[in-house]
């Protein structure tokens, strides 16, 4: 009788992903369609929001950072449930990007690199000049839907690419009671339970995260957050984001965030 052979999940520790720091101010009035981004924090500013290239000669000075992830890598990404709560059309959008050998050398290893050569592309001429610019692909997440069955036995169906994107939900059955009649919590040091905003009441003590499954598509992965509704309002009188600000902005612990792990599972 053979001996089983078990092969453990092998995963690194979490990155925190969140919202360049006075994202608030930036975002406020703008439609709610406008992705906001959510960044490892390297730097504790608004630089995180920037390739750490941004700029530089090929390198356009808008382009967004990345999450470096092994391609191929499985990929936990942690999304706060909670946000139902208060709003269910709260929609996650992941987006891979390559990156080429040269990418690697100027950061030093720090990230992966499967575009086999750091050659310019397609210029950019929009500000009058001509400004060379490295290839640097980013796809989309997706999801292949199938037409129905063809009748005939020779006929093909057609599979069409979607836009994949991510819109969690929570929960509020009751909390489960402990022995001495009163409510267990699942996990504590995210909601306040003594908070006055609206949403708090609704979502302390329940598991605030959603976990989310995915194949690394690219070398790194960008995140974004956006609604389809009104824009954002993290100041007016009825404050429909405020619950954003209250966990990933300025005055909520920078260890609140977004978490991705990512590793190899058997």
């Amino acid at each position: 009788m053979g001996t089983p052979n078990l092969v453990d999940g092998q995963f690194g520790p979490q990155a925190i992903l969140r919202p360049f720091a006075g994202f608030e101010v930036v975002y406020d009035a703008s439609p709610g369609t406008t992705p906001i981004m959510f960044n490892e924090q390297i730097a504790g500013t608004a630089a995180d929001a920037l390739d750490p290239q941004a700029g530089r000669t090929g390198y356009s000075p808008y382009l967004m950072r990345g999450l470096a992830v092994p391609e191929g890598a499985r990929v936990q990404i942690l999304l706060p449930g909670l946000l139902a709560q208060v709003n269910p059309l709260y929609t996650w959008q992941i987006v891979w990007r390559m990156r080429n050998p040269g990418d690697a050398a100027a950061r030093e290893g720090q990230i992966n690199w499967h575009f086999p050569k750091q050659v310019y592309g397609v210029a950019d001429t929009r500000g009058g000049a001509t400004e060379p610019r490295v290839i640097i692909p980013s796809i989309y997440e997706t999801v292949l839907y199938s037409e129905a069955e063809p009748v005939g036995a020779n006929d093909r169906v057609t599979g069409h690419l979607r836009i994949d994107t991510v819109s969690p939900r929570s929960d509020n059955r009751p909390r489960p009671f402990l022995p001495a009649g009163t409510r267990g919590e699942y996990e504590q040091g995210i909601v306040d339970p003594g908070g006055t905003q609206p949403w708090v009441a609704a979502a302390f003590g329940f598991p605030s995260y959603n976990s989310y499954f995915s194949n690394a598509k690219g070398d790194e992965m960008l995140l974004a957050l956006y609604r389809d509704a009104a824009p954002w309002d993290f100041f007016g009188g009825g404050a429909d984001d405020a619950v954003i600000s209250d966990l990933f902005g300025v005055n909520s612990p920078n260890d609140l965030g977004v978490y991705v792990s990512f590793g190899s599972a058997p």
